[in-house]
Parts: C-alpha cells; structure tokens; sequence
C-alpha cells in the first residue's frame, strides 16, 4: 500500500475533475513529455505508470465484479501451452498483474499460447469475433476492465467489442503517439505483425472517435502509451463529465510524439481514417490517412526543430515515414485530386 501513498488524494470526490486530471499529470509524468519519469509508486509490473493510473481510476469511481480482460502479450514461441515460467515472463509487463494479486479474476487472450492455470485462451481475436469469444469465456458485459493493446487492428477490437453489447466500466489501448489529437487515423481491420514501424495500431482520436459513439469518455491520456476511457454514466457518478479536459486539451501538450521507426509506403497503405471507414467510404478514408501521414511528418519535423517532443526510438533525428514513402504519397493524392 505504500506505493501509493501519493495517490490517496486522487480519489478525492469533488465532482470537478479538471484538479484531479491536472494532479494526475503532475504526480507521475515527471518533467514535460517524458516518456518513463514515472514518480515512485506508480509503477510495479506495467510498462510504464498504468499501475498507478489504474488504482487511481478504481479509487475514484469504484469497482463492482473485479473483473478484468487483457490481451496483446507481444510473447513469441511455438503454438502450445505456456509454462509457469513462460507466464512469469509475459506478464511482467502487463496492466493486470497487480490487480491479480489484489484478487481480480481476470481472462487473458494470445493468438498463439494458452495456460489453464492463468485463464490464457488461445484465440485469434477480430472485430467479428471478440464479442463472442468473450462471452465464451464467461466474461460479464459489464467486466470492471479491459485492456486492449496488440499494436495493429486495436481500434476495430474495440469497435466489435463495443458494438456487439459488452459495455466494460472502464477501458484502456495502447495508442499511436506519432498522430496529433485531431488525426483519427488508425490500421485497417487486416490484421498485420508489428514491425516496429511508426504506423501501427491506432491514434488516439481514432480511439476517441469509437468510444464517443458507443457512450464513453476520454478519462486520461498519458504521454506514450496507454489512453483510459470510462462509461459516461460510471463517469457522471464521480465527475461532472463537462469538467474532464477534453482529447483536444489533453493532447494538445502531449501529441505529437515521434514513436518508432520510418513507415515503409506498405505500411502507410495499410492505414485508414476511422470515420470516413466507419461511414462505408474506404477510398476516402485511405486518402484522407495519407494526407494525415504527410501532414504528422510536417508537425513532427517542427516540434523537433522546437525542441518540444523527445522520441521514444534510439534514431532521434529519424521522420515518421522514409523519403520515398512521403513522396510516393503525395503523388498518390496528387493523382486523386486530378481524377476528382
């Protein structure tokens, strides 16, 4: 419990939650746009300060089944059962391991590993089918938590997900940090390996933008990583819902933040804009992703020149696509425009 004695004030229940946000960002981000200044405490076995955020979450707006799903473990080996030891490994870094050991029950999916003992289910998880096989897993509608993090088609999981009837209190995805706040850009439903390329997964506008539809609130966006959303009426019980820093105000200070290597010109074509492909309008929707792409390239570049954003990659100077990928795309809107 000592771990997070700095946030016991976090579950302080003024209904204005522009305070708890705003302290929520001073207590663990460290200085401006760090990517890991997580503050003693708000770490244990996540990648970074989800720990922290999450018991600060549940402090203020409660559980009721203690129940969690995670999926996305990143782990590689041959198709089969996973050892004690290999279950060790994967979940060193996950959101729910510390809820494990406070007693949630919790069901993790992997799309090539299975463990009876840990509820590892071996399933290939799709838009089409992650409502069904939650519920074959015996997962409630209403499950306290879900994590969505496998850096390609998260943010058509969620949609499917959402969709077809499950409604968990409070989520968290793993975002696309090389997109500002008002780029809804994400991966196609074709699922594709991360190649640790910048264009994967989804930004976090494209997450907002599924969310909102489906009755849920950007609750907190970190610097990298992970962004929570909260049901709006689990979110009205404890905030005043007009007083949560919008994904504009959040993201304005945070995003964009160069992640990952160049995009090759295939993985930019793998890339959507999440309203016009939700509208039934995938031509426009791939155009309107590579005018996002160009366009993140041109921010990033000044941010850099500003000295405002760090990278969370080892080639600092690296742009978010290669040369000839940027090229390529602005012949492709070139040629789009002249046929129009």
């Amino acid at each position: 419990e000592r771990l997070f004695a700095r946030a016991k004030w976090l579950s302080s229940r003024d209904r204005d939650c522009r305070g708890w946000v705003a302290r929520l960002d001073s207590s663990h981000e460290g200085p401006p746009y760090a990517m890991l200044g997580t503050a003693s405490g708000w770490r244990v076995h996540s990648q970074a300060a989800q720990d922290g955020i999450l018991r600060a979450i549940f402090d203020r707006f409660g559980v009721t089944n203690r129940q969690f799903v995670e999926f996305g473990f990143g782990y590689e080996k041959e198709a089969g059962d996973l050892t004690d030891d290999d279950m060790d490994f994967v979940m060193s870094g996950l959101n729910t391991r510390l809820l494990a050991k406070r007693g949630w029950s919790g069901t993790y999916f992997d799309a090539v590993v299975s463990n009876t003992q840990y509820n590892v289910r071996r399933a290939v998880l799709s838009e089409g089918n992650i409502a069904s096989q939650f519920a074959a897993a015996g997962v409630r509608k209403d499950v306290d938590y879900v994590s969505i993090d496998v850096d390609s088609i998260d943010v058509w999981l969620l949609n499917g997900l959402l969709r077809d009837g499950f409604r968990p209190r409070v989520i968290s995805c793993e975002y696309n940090g090389n997109f500002a706040w008002d780029q809804a850009v994400a991966a196609n439903a074709t699922w594709r390996k991360f190649n640790w390329q910048s264009m994967f997964g989804g930004s976090a506008a494209a997450f907002d933008h599924v969310a909102r539809r489906y009755g849920y609130q950007l609750m907190y966006l970190m610097s990298y990583f992970d962004l929570f959303l909260v049901r709006s009426d689990v979110l009205a019980a404890s905030c005043d819902p007009d007083t949560v820093p919008t994904l504009k105000q959040q993201g304005n200070k945070k995003l964009p933040t160069k992640q990952h290597m160049p995009c090759t010109l295939e993985d930019a074509s793998w890339m959507v804009d999440v309203p016009l492909m939700l509208s039934g309008k995938p031509v426009a929707a791939r155009h309107r992703a590579a005018r996002a792409i160009v366009k993140a390239g041109e921010r990033l570049a000044e941010l850099k020149k500003q000295k405002l954003r760090p990278t969370c990659c080892r080639l600092t100077g690296s742009p978010i696509c290669t040369p000839e990928t940027v090229t390529s795309l602005r012949a492709m809107l070139s040629s789009a425009e002249g046929d129009a």
